[in-house]
């Protein structure tokens, strides 16, 4: 602000109560005395009053100046106390604006010259403004301390701006409780909004009129202390005489007073817990208090009546001798009114912010449990508890030191500011630029590429623009804020906005309420637990080396930016003495499963991997120029560097440097003398990227039920159920390869087919096979090569029998629990199975299978939705694979056990991808037709499947070595048949021959109605393989089986919504029937069991 050798700044705050003046950096100011001026008229002016007699105030501009006629001036604390005749107490300020520039300049002169005794054209001034204050009065203030004072250097700050930056915050709501009024001033980024200001009457000075009222009206009189003398009339006992002063001005004796009744509600008045009432507190225990003439005073309900004027200002009407105010009061609000009508006036996005952080100040806020009372009756009001936080300044005093020192170095600050912003938005738009660059390179792909050009058409904003965001100018160019800072504001108020845990909260309420625990989903909850059962080599052989030479290249890097670092932290651990201080400790609960060092909190919201590097960069950004904001900030004030420093070597391991993910932040009120901590708990949000089948059935007031079967092998399987217990039809939906049951419930209640039969009243169940990544199995220690050793005979002779077993045994419970008048039978119900791609092979497989071993399958209708089993009409990437699965068979199953992708690091970038190929819709567009030509053409939705929540950080479905190495040997022979183990010896210990079963050849063992659905778009499973399987079963004499085609592709059956096949499918499960039983006739066993005694008794 001033370029001077080390000259301090003047910093001055003129009041409606008080004048504070000060040197900026002080612990408090130099100079505190009334703002009010007493006047004597008719008199030749002299000095100005008692203390300027007693210093060296004889300059002789200084003296012409303050003759202004024939009027006497008397300011500062010892000239007011020493009464004078016809002297009158004048005020400068009237409704927080300035009418007598005379009386302010006699002040001014009074503080410089008397107070601090400096010459004021040596130092830089600070002028402290009202919120409200007129250009007019600003050029006004401007001119005297230019024209007569000659200042360097002149500063003007709002008072709210000044008091919001003694704390630190940039953003805050100041509560004013001042002398003359109370004013809500809510501050965005260091500037009062003004029209979001709130103004009432109501100040200290109110508050003493009407004790000063209540008092007299019970025959109190209040004596000043020049009115009277005290005679000792024996030792311990005094006389109080009256002394006779008829010139003493009504004025001055008003002003000496409130000097006494404003000391008695500072000592004995606080605010009532809630509102007051006259019932309530009229037995309130009494309060001492010894006036100047010896009177002493027992005060009750005054105490708490006074207070709560200010949250309910009609109050005021009760009290006698107000008379004058009956007119203001019906349009005074109360402050929670006037704090809610401030924050209401403000922009919604940062209304959260503002209540987080009320400041009050003023000497009036100062009384006892006002922050307290406001804090309560705003919770009340708003709802919003968690928001709520109010800190009080308690020595305004040393804020106004505190805060002038800060504005000081406010310049610095903006140099700072101006440069972070700027060289953010540098970065900013450069990575825009890249990724505008690469979506138009696929733009350009997208239209070479011979009859791909059309895919554009369908795509929003492709041309080199992504859709998240526009270019974006600095800060300090368009006065709002950065995306960083709005990150941070969701993150510390939403938030954390931030997932904590990646196990679901209200699952874990739910099951803390009602005592039921149920088993959770694939994605969720057993995933998680399934890490903790792991062993310790798991996945080392996909990470190790990978970290190894990852840490190699890093070690340089880590060196360098350790110091810096290092020191950054040692200073944010440090607090400055105004400012507030929030300390963070580890949550009691752990987060369930296995640890991945991921850092969860700026990489689990729906952000690709573009959106990450933009707000990486500006994390970094921000925290340089913090270490070098910090290093100005002590250089420029030594005396707090020295405390810092000595600190260190004072105190160690106050501060914990590990934040935990669900956090309870601590809290405590500025100046309070209980420092207790408080606890308020973030909410965190709803995480998209790991929502699981049990989150969308619930979301859509669905009914949901999760069971845990396990195989007779061990295998763990999640079988979700949308249940309806008394239906005697149930319809078990069975998905295929790299799928879950989220594909039968992904398109809402009205394109999917689980809804759907469940609204058509249907039990559902959703069964998942085994192959997850977190692997469920009984064996908790079970290898890596051991648990991935399945084949689709495995699905077809373990899970489907394990599933449709856990069915058949909860329908059954079910069924004669909800209709025990119903006559048992094998099964009471119908079961319908509907299933896509690998599943239908497998169920296939399963009723062969259930056939020859003569056991029940249990089902009643196939319907098969482009199923897996004859793949010799395939393109050339599938014929690739084929060959080298068989000649790199023995050595690849070493490899990959199965095919997944390893770690959630690189799930989570996987799924972060995705959120790209969305944002920038020609790199999508280009990523969808490389994937249909891999495929064979396939016109699937590619890119939005791969965004899917099955495919999360958590976990994801896998196909194991040997179910690929099963599909290329059914590709290779021609023929759908089963494992083929590679010896005799093998195929002969499972199958008894030689050679594996030919499933084709036993497809006459179907007795259930199949209906078989191909996509004339599938190019994974071409409509001619399809139609194989019907030319098979119609020659093998199966007795009802259909054949349907749908222009669609391989996974538009069950990720995309087609009304046509959702109708389809409905039409064919609609042919079951219902399982129709004979009631058990109650007469004629009571008449059998007759007959049968009577027989016994002869």
């Amino acid at each position: 602000m001033y370029g001077g050798d080390e000259v301090s700044a003047i910093v001055v705050d003129l009041g409606s109560h008080t004048c504070k003046a000060g040197y900026a950096g002080e612990d408090a100011p130099k100079a505190v005395f009334p703002s009010v001026v007493g006047a004597v008229d008719g008199v030749e002016a002299m000095d100005v009053d008692v203390d300027s007699a007693k210093t060296n105030s004889n300059s002789e501009d200084s003296k012409s100046e303050k003759e202004k006629g024939k009027r006497k001036l008397c300011v500062g604390s010892q000239a007011l106390n020493y009464r004078r005749d016809h002297m009158e107490i004048l005020s400068p300020i009237k409704d927080g604006i300035v009418f007598d520039w005379d009386l302010v300049d006699n002040i001014w002169e009074h503080a410089f010259r008397s107070c601090l005794m400096i010459d004021p054209k040596e130092h830089p001034m600070l002028l402290a403004e009202p919120p409200l204050n007129t250009q007019q009065q600003r050029e006004k203030a401007a001119e005297l301390m230019f024209e007569k004072y000659k200042v360097p250097a002149l500063f003007m700050a709002k008072n709210p701006v000044l008091t919001s930056f003694a704390t630190g915050r940039a953003t805050s709501l100041v509560v004013d409780c001042g002398g003359g009024s109370t004013t809500i001033s809510p501050v965005h980024e260091g500037y009062v909004l003004q029209k979001a200001v709130v103004s009432n009457p109501v100040g200290g000075e109110f508050l003493t009129d009407c004790l000063l009222k209540s008092l007299e009206s019970k025959g109190i009189k209040i004596r000043p202390r020049y009115s009277f003398k005290r005679k000792e009339v024996r030792p311990g006992e005094f006389q109080v005489e009256d002394v006779g002063l008829p010139d003493t001005t009504e004025s001055y004796k008003l002003f000496c007073q409130r000097m006494i009744v404003g000391d008695i509600k500072d000592f004995i008045c606080r605010v009532p817990d809630t509102p007051y009432d006259d019932k309530s507190y009229s037995n309130i225990p009494t309060t001492s208090y010894e006036l100047p003439d010896g009177q002493t005073l027992e005060i009750g309900a005054d105490k708490f009546k006074i207070p709560d004027v200010m949250f309910n200002p009609s109050i005021v009407q009760t009290i006698p001798g107000t008379e004058k105010y009956a007119e203001m009061i019906p349009s005074v609000r109360g402050l929670p009114h006037m704090v809610m009508e401030s924050i209401n006036k403000c922009d919604v996005d940062i209304r959260r912010e503002l209540y987080s952080s009320i400041l009050l100040a003023g000497g009036t806020s100062s009384m006892q449990q006002l922050k307290e009372r406001l804090e309560k009756d705003l919770i009340e009001c708003v709802d919003r508890r968690e928001y709520i936080s109010i800190i009080r300044l308690v020595s305004t005093d040393v804020v106004l030191q505190i805060r002038g020192d800060k504005t000081m170095q406010r310049f610095v600050d903006d140099a700072l500011a101006v440069t972070k912003e700027s060289v953010k938005t540098l970065t900013y738009e450069s990575l825009n630029n890249f990724a505008r660059f690469i979506n138009g390179v696929s733009a350009l792909l997208l239209t070479l590429i011979p009859g791909k050009a059309s895919v554009l058409e369908g795509l929003h904003g492709w041309e080199l623009r992504p859709t998240p965001r526009g270019p974006r100018l600095p800060r300090w160019m368009l006065n709002g804020v950065s995306s960083f800072n709005r990150f941070i504001h969701e993150l510390s108020l939403d938030s954390d906005t931030s997932s904590l845990e990646y196990s679901s909260l209200e699952d874990d309420e739910e099951e803390d309420s009602d005592g039921i625990s149920t088993p959770p989903s694939p994605l969720s909850q057993t995933s998680l637990r399934s890490w903790a059962s792991l062993p310790e080599y798991y996945e080392r052989h996909w990470t190790d080396w990978i970290t190894f030479i990852v840490w190699l290249v890093l070690v340089p890097v880590r060196i360098l930016l350790w110091v810096p670092f290092y020191l950054l932290r040692l200073f944010c651990r440090q607090d400055s003495p105004m400012s507030p201080r929030r300390r963070y400790r580890r949550s009691s609960r752990p987060i369930p499963g296995k640890e991945h060092h991921v850092p969860i909190r700026t990489t689990d919201r729906r952000r690709g991997v573009i959106e990450d590097l933009q707000l990486g960069t500006e994390i970094f950004i921000e925290a340089v120029f913090d270490f070098f904001h910090k290093a100005a900030h002590l250089l420029l004030s030594p005396s707090e560097a020295v405390g810092i420093i000595s600190s260190w070597f004072s105190s160690k391991g106050d501060y914990d440097d590990d934040f935990s993910d669900d956090e309870l932040v601590q809290t405590y009120t500025l100046g309070d003398t209980d420092s207790s901590l408080t606890e308020r708990t973030i909410t965190s949000l709803y995480n998209t990227d790991t929502r699981t089948c049990q989150d969308v059935i619930t979301e859509l007031g669905y009914p949901y039920e999760a069971i845990r079967v396990v195989t007779s092998d061990g295998y763990g399987l999640l079988l979700e159920r949308i249940p309806r217990r008394d239906a005697r039809k149930a319809v078990y939906l069975q998905h295929g390869a790299l799928d879950s049951s989220m594909g039968w419930v992904s398109n809402g209640v009205v394109g999917s087919p689980a809804f759907a039969a469940y609204d058509q009243g249907y039990d559902v169940y959703l069964g998942n096979f085994r192959g997850l990544v977190s692997r469920d199995h009984v064996n908790k220690n079970i290898s890596s090569k051991d648990f991935w050793s399945y084949s689709i005979n495995e699905h077809a002779r373990e899970d489907i029998p394990a599933i449709i077993a856990k069915i058949h045994e909860i329908k059954t419970s079910e069924l004669r629990l909800y209709q025990p008048n119903v006559e048992e039978v094998e099964q009471p119900y119908k079961l319908c199975l509907l299933s896509h791609s690998l599943g239908c092979a497998a169920v296939l497989m399963y009723v062969i299978t259930r056939r020859i071993e003569e056991k029940p399958h249990r089902l009643s209708r196939l319907i098969l939705l482009s199923p897996a089993g004859f793949h010799e009409d395939s393109n050339l990437f599938f014929t690739l694979i084929e060959h080298s699965f068989l000649l790199l068979g023995p050595v690849l199953s070493r490899i990959f056990p199965a095919f997944y992708i390893p770690t959630r690091f690189f799930r989570m970038l996987f799924n972060k991808l995705a959120r790209d190929f969305h944002n920038y819709p020609a790199v999508g567009g280009l990523v969808q037709t490389l994937m249909g030509y891999v495929v064979g053409g396939d016109s699937s939705n590619w890119v939005g499947v791969i965004g899917l929540p099955h495919y999360n950080m958590d976990d994801m479905p896998a196909v194991s070595f040997r179910v690929a190495l099963h599909l290329t040997q059914i590709k290779r022979t021609r023929k759908f048949r089963m494992f083929d183990y590679g010896s005799v010896g093998a195929n002969m210990e499972v199958y008894g021959s030689p050679e594996p079963l030919d499933l084709g050849e036993f497809y006459g063992l179907i007795d259930v109605p199949v209906d078989l659905v191909a996509g004339k778009k599938d190019r994974v499973i071409r409509p001619s393989m399809v139609r194989k399987h019907y030319r098979v079963m119609i020659e093998s004499g199966v007795a009802d089986v259909s054949y349907s085609e749908f222009e669609y592709a391989h996974l538009d059956f069950t990720f995309s919504h087609r009304e046509e096949l959702l109708a389809y499918v409905m039409s064919r499960l609609l042919l079951v029937e219902p399982a129709k039983t004979q009631p058990v006739r109650k007469k004629g066993m009571k008449l059998k069991k007759k007959v049968e005694t009577a027989k016994t008794k002869k």
